[in-house]
């Protein structure tokens, strides 16, 4: 009797998919964990998009802010807006209070520009 035997691997799943999938629920995880709560109010039958106001449990980082709004501008599309509201650190002006600070605005409007904007004076 003939035998062959082959070594292949196909079957198994990439390693380096499997870091990089762990890694992105990881920071899932570590993100959902700075929500307080998330507000969607759609814009004309959600046709439009929608504004999305997420509340932060503390203050957060500039990139905590802008990986916060890339998890949920698919939710703003195509005209709408993702805004994350924060309490001031304390120490600052208005400390403890809730407000925005990282804005996303798929288009420009009245008071709004289009695109990331932060109001950096709440940390002044």
């Amino acid at each position: 009797m003939n035998m062959k035997t082959t070594s292949s691997n196909q079957w198994l799943p990439d390693p380096t998919k499997i870091a990089a999938g762990m890694a992105e629920f990881a920071k899932s995880v570590r993100l959902l964990g700075l929500i307080k709560s998330i507000t969607t109010t759609s814009l004309n039958g959600g046709k439009n998009g929608a504004l999305v106001a997420i509340t932060v449990k503390k203050a957060i980082t500039k990139q905590e802010c802008v990986d916060l709004i890339e998890r949920y501008k698919p939710r703003a599309a195509p005209y709408g807006q993702v805004a994350i509201h924060m309490p001031v650190p304390e120490g600052r002006a208005l400390a403890g209070e809730v407000l925005p600070w990282g804005v996303f605005n798929f288009k420009s409007g009245v008071a709004s520009k289009a695109g990331l904007n932060f109001n950096d004076s709440l940390l002044e």
